[in-house]
């Protein structure tokens, strides 16, 4: 198989969605990422052993809030890498009990609504980041609770945000990833 054939559109864009503007962040998401993986594995899970994994990775939520407390980057960081990681979790679990989901809700609403400002990343990049990653939650996780990660979104950031999901179903229409492009 040639290299576009093992890297598709759908997985390169996907991959993008998940780590590819980590660098703009002030505190890079990697290393927290890496402690996930680390920490809690990436192996399957049977729907039994979801609710085993949902408890460990409470507790690895709990010490990212503690360590990263007085350092509002290194909680944005962190609070990505989660969102990331359980994004990752999902498609390899059968989380028929929706326990994972559960938690991989909270990580995005909390990453969404984290004072990007205090962690000293650029707006732009940080909005384009979360518009992303929304773009590409094919769970439901959004359910009844669709415009909580936009609350906040003001002025210029808005309209920044509704250029860049345009552009961005543009390029998934372009790359064959309708149903990906609908959403937005």
């Amino acid at each position: 198989m040639t290299a576009p054939m093992w890297h598709t559109p759908r997985k390169r864009l996907y991959e993008r969605a998940l780590r590819g503007r980590w660098h703009a962040f002030p505190v890079s998401p990697e290393r927290f990422y890496e402690r996930l993986c680390n920490g809690l594995g990436e192996g399957f899970r049977s729907k039994g052993q979801t609710f085993k994994l949902a408890r460990r990775l409470q507790a690895a939520i709990e010490r990212i809030d503690r360590t990263t407390a007085n350092s509002p980057a290194e909680r944005l960081g962190a609070r990505r890498a989660l969102v990331a990681w359980c994004y990752r979790a999902m498609e390899r679990c059968d989380d028929s009990y929706g326990v994972i989901g559960e938690l991989a809700r909270d990580a995005l609403l909390t990453y969404a609504t984290v004072p990007y400002q205090q962690a000293g990343i650029a707006a732009q990049d940080w909005c384009e980041d979360l518009c992303e990653l929304l773009t590409w939650d094919d769970w439901g996780l959004l359910h009844r609770h669709e415009t909580r990660p936009f609350a906040q979104l003001r002025g210029g950031l808005a309209e920044h945000a509704e250029r860049f999901m345009l552009s961005l179903a543009e390029e998934l229409r372009t790359q064959r990833l309708r149903h990906e492009a609908v959403g937005l």
